[in-house]
Protein backbone atom coordinates (compact mmCIF):
# COMPACT_ATOMS: atom_id res chain seq x y z
CA UNK A 1 0.00 0.00 0.00
CA UNK A 2 0.97 3.76 -0.37
CA UNK A 3 2.04 5.10 2.21
CA UNK A 4 0.14 8.50 2.62
CA UNK A 5 1.26 12.33 3.56
CA UNK A 6 0.71 14.97 5.40
CA UNK A 7 1.28 17.08 2.09
CA UNK A 8 -1.17 14.93 -0.16
CA UNK A 9 -4.20 12.34 -0.27
CA UNK A 10 -4.53 9.39 -1.76
CA UNK A 11 -7.87 9.43 -3.71
CA UNK A 12 -8.40 5.92 -4.80
CA UNK A 13 -6.87 3.77 -2.16
CA UNK A 14 -8.39 0.68 -3.89
CA UNK A 15 -6.72 1.23 -7.16
CA UNK A 16 -4.66 -1.51 -8.92
CA UNK A 17 -0.95 -1.21 -9.06
CA UNK A 18 0.45 -4.65 -9.75
CA UNK A 19 0.82 -8.40 -9.03
CA UNK A 20 3.73 -9.79 -7.27
CA UNK A 21 3.16 -13.68 -8.23
CA UNK A 22 5.31 -14.58 -5.09
CA UNK A 23 4.35 -14.51 -1.30
CA UNK A 24 8.14 -13.80 -0.63
CA UNK A 25 8.16 -10.78 -2.85
CA UNK A 26 8.23 -7.41 -2.49
CA UNK A 27 8.11 -3.86 -4.28
CA UNK A 28 9.25 -0.89 -3.19
CA UNK A 29 8.14 1.91 -5.79
CA UNK A 30 8.99 5.74 -5.22
CA UNK A 31 6.67 7.84 -6.88
CA UNK A 32 6.90 11.62 -7.98
CA UNK A 33 3.88 13.69 -7.22
CA UNK A 34 3.55 16.84 -9.39
CA UNK A 35 0.90 19.25 -10.50
CA UNK A 36 -0.58 20.07 -13.78
CA UNK A 37 -3.72 20.08 -16.34
CA UNK A 38 -5.63 17.94 -18.54
CA UNK A 39 -3.53 15.15 -20.12
CA UNK A 40 0.38 14.77 -20.58
CA UNK A 41 2.32 12.63 -22.39
CA UNK A 42 5.25 10.29 -20.77
CA UNK A 43 8.45 11.71 -21.90
CA UNK A 44 12.18 10.07 -22.39
CA UNK A 45 13.35 8.97 -19.58
CA UNK A 46 16.31 10.76 -20.55
CA UNK A 47 17.88 12.38 -17.46
CA UNK A 48 15.83 10.43 -14.97
CA UNK A 49 17.65 8.06 -12.42
CA UNK A 50 18.32 4.66 -13.50
CA UNK A 51 15.26 2.64 -13.16
CA UNK A 52 12.60 5.35 -13.83
CA UNK A 53 9.49 4.89 -15.63
CA UNK A 54 8.06 7.67 -17.36
CA UNK A 55 4.03 7.65 -16.93
CA UNK A 56 1.26 9.29 -19.12
CA UNK A 57 -0.05 11.96 -16.54
CA UNK A 58 -3.97 12.24 -16.35
CA UNK A 59 -4.18 15.30 -14.06
CA UNK A 60 -8.39 15.93 -15.05
CA UNK A 61 -10.69 14.72 -12.48
CA UNK A 62 -13.30 13.90 -14.41
CA UNK A 63 -13.78 10.30 -16.19
CA UNK A 64 -16.28 10.90 -18.25
CA UNK A 65 -19.20 13.19 -18.35
CA UNK A 66 -22.81 12.80 -20.77
CA UNK A 67 -25.76 15.60 -21.29
CA UNK A 68 -29.46 14.67 -22.29
CA UNK A 69 -31.64 17.47 -23.71
CA UNK A 70 -35.01 16.54 -21.86
CA UNK A 71 -38.26 18.79 -23.40
CA UNK A 72 -40.64 19.47 -20.72
CA UNK A 73 -44.10 21.15 -19.80
CA UNK A 74 -44.78 24.57 -18.24
CA UNK A 75 -48.30 24.64 -17.78
CA UNK A 76 -50.73 24.13 -21.05
CA UNK A 77 -49.33 26.77 -23.49
CA UNK A 78 -45.51 26.67 -22.41
CA UNK A 79 -43.23 24.47 -23.04
CA UNK A 80 -39.25 24.23 -22.30
CA UNK A 81 -36.10 22.01 -22.36
CA UNK A 82 -33.89 20.72 -19.47
CA UNK A 83 -30.05 20.13 -19.52
CA UNK A 84 -29.09 16.60 -17.48
CA UNK A 85 -25.87 16.07 -16.85
CA UNK A 86 -23.91 13.18 -16.32
CA UNK A 87 -20.72 13.71 -14.55
CA UNK A 88 -17.93 10.92 -13.06
CA UNK A 89 -14.61 11.87 -11.65
CA UNK A 90 -11.70 10.33 -9.87
CA UNK A 91 -13.20 11.66 -6.61
CA UNK A 92 -10.88 14.54 -6.29
CA UNK A 93 -13.38 16.82 -6.65
CA UNK A 94 -17.52 16.00 -6.30
CA UNK A 95 -19.56 15.46 -10.11
CA UNK A 96 -21.45 19.15 -8.63
CA UNK A 97 -17.59 20.54 -7.88
CA UNK A 98 -16.51 19.88 -11.31
CA UNK A 99 -19.42 21.70 -12.88
CA UNK A 100 -19.46 24.59 -10.71
CA UNK A 101 -15.35 25.36 -11.61
CA UNK A 102 -16.14 24.20 -14.90
CA UNK A 103 -18.87 27.36 -15.48
CA UNK A 104 -16.35 30.01 -13.91
CA UNK A 105 -13.83 28.66 -16.57
CA UNK A 106 -16.42 29.56 -19.07
CA UNK A 107 -17.49 32.99 -17.81
CA UNK A 108 -14.03 34.09 -17.56
CA UNK A 109 -13.24 32.98 -21.27
CA UNK A 110 -16.49 34.69 -22.36
CA UNK A 111 -15.72 37.87 -20.43
CA UNK A 112 -13.74 39.57 -23.31
CA UNK A 113 -16.33 39.06 -25.31
CA UNK A 114 -18.52 41.46 -23.51
CA UNK A 115 -16.37 44.54 -24.64
CA UNK A 116 -15.74 42.83 -28.18
CA UNK A 117 -14.66 45.82 -30.58
CA UNK A 118 -14.99 44.80 -33.88
CA UNK A 119 -12.31 46.34 -35.90
CA UNK A 120 -12.88 48.88 -38.26
CA UNK A 121 -10.91 49.33 -41.64
CA UNK A 122 -9.21 52.43 -42.09
CA UNK A 123 -11.26 54.96 -44.27
CA UNK A 124 -11.41 58.45 -45.67
CA UNK A 125 -13.45 60.48 -44.32
CA UNK A 126 -15.47 63.05 -46.94
CA UNK A 127 -17.29 66.59 -46.04
CA UNK A 128 -20.82 65.69 -44.29
CA UNK A 129 -19.41 62.36 -42.42
CA UNK A 130 -19.39 60.57 -45.67
CA UNK A 131 -16.75 57.49 -45.50
CA UNK A 132 -15.18 55.43 -48.07
CA UNK A 133 -12.47 53.04 -48.02
CA UNK A 134 -9.28 54.10 -49.08
CA UNK A 135 -9.38 50.90 -52.01
CA UNK A 136 -12.80 51.98 -53.10
CA UNK A 137 -11.99 56.03 -52.95
CA UNK A 138 -9.09 55.17 -55.47
CA UNK A 139 -10.59 53.31 -58.14
CA UNK A 140 -10.26 55.03 -61.40
CA UNK A 141 -12.54 56.32 -64.06
CA UNK A 142 -11.67 52.99 -66.04
CA UNK A 143 -13.11 51.12 -63.63
CA UNK A 144 -16.46 52.34 -63.01
CA UNK A 145 -18.36 51.53 -66.03
CA UNK A 146 -18.68 55.04 -67.66
CA UNK A 147 -18.50 55.48 -71.17
CA UNK A 148 -15.45 57.48 -72.88
CA UNK A 149 -17.01 60.97 -73.27
CA UNK A 150 -18.12 61.28 -69.30
CA UNK A 151 -14.34 60.05 -68.35
CA UNK A 152 -13.26 62.47 -70.48
CA UNK A 153 -15.48 65.56 -69.37
CA UNK A 154 -14.88 64.24 -65.58
CA UNK A 155 -10.90 64.14 -66.13
CA UNK A 156 -10.78 67.59 -67.33
CA UNK A 157 -12.64 68.70 -64.39
CA UNK A 158 -9.87 67.16 -62.92
CA UNK A 159 -11.54 64.15 -61.71
CA UNK A 160 -9.87 60.95 -61.77
CA UNK A 161 -10.90 58.52 -59.32
CA UNK A 162 -14.39 57.75 -57.41
CA UNK A 163 -13.44 59.36 -54.01
CA UNK A 164 -12.76 62.61 -56.12
CA UNK A 165 -15.99 62.31 -58.02
CA UNK A 166 -18.01 61.61 -54.52
CA UNK A 167 -16.51 64.75 -53.07
CA UNK A 168 -16.96 66.64 -56.12
CA UNK A 169 -20.61 65.88 -55.84
CA UNK A 170 -21.14 66.29 -52.29
CA UNK A 171 -20.69 70.16 -52.38
CA UNK A 172 -22.29 70.16 -56.14
CA UNK A 173 -20.42 69.06 -59.08
CA UNK A 174 -19.45 71.64 -61.43
CA UNK A 175 -20.54 72.36 -65.26
CA UNK A 176 -18.00 69.94 -67.13
CA UNK A 177 -17.26 70.58 -70.60
CA UNK A 178 -19.01 67.42 -72.85
CA UNK A 179 -20.64 66.52 -69.60
CA UNK A 180 -24.05 66.62 -71.11
CA UNK A 181 -27.68 65.61 -69.76
CA UNK A 182 -27.13 62.33 -70.82
CA UNK A 183 -23.85 61.93 -69.48
CA UNK A 184 -24.38 63.27 -66.19
CA UNK A 185 -27.32 60.91 -65.93
CA UNK A 186 -24.84 58.22 -66.55
CA UNK A 187 -22.51 59.50 -63.62
CA UNK A 188 -25.47 59.92 -61.29
CA UNK A 189 -26.83 56.58 -61.96
CA UNK A 190 -23.57 54.96 -61.46
CA UNK A 191 -22.72 57.29 -58.16
CA UNK A 192 -26.30 56.10 -56.58
CA UNK A 193 -25.34 52.61 -57.43
CA UNK A 194 -22.82 52.46 -55.38
CA UNK A 195 -24.06 53.82 -52.36
CA UNK A 196 -23.07 57.49 -52.76
CA UNK A 197 -25.00 60.76 -52.88
CA UNK A 198 -24.96 63.37 -55.81
CA UNK A 199 -25.68 66.60 -56.19
CA UNK A 200 -25.41 68.69 -59.53
CA UNK A 201 -27.15 71.21 -58.03
CA UNK A 202 -24.18 74.01 -58.83
CA UNK A 203 -23.79 72.67 -62.36
CA UNK A 204 -27.92 73.45 -62.99
CA UNK A 205 -27.39 76.87 -61.37
CA UNK A 206 -24.54 77.72 -63.37
CA UNK A 207 -26.36 76.36 -66.55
Amino acid sequence: DIKPSADFQIANPELYLATLDSSQAKLYVELNVELGRGYIPAKSADGLPVGALPVDAIYTPVHKANFLVESIKLGEERSAERLVLEIWTDGTVSPREAVSQSADILINQLVPFRALEVPVAEQARLGGGLLIPPDQYDTPLDELGLSTRARNSLRRGGISNLGQLVEKSREGLPPLPGLGAKSRGEVEELVAKLGFPINFEAEEKGE
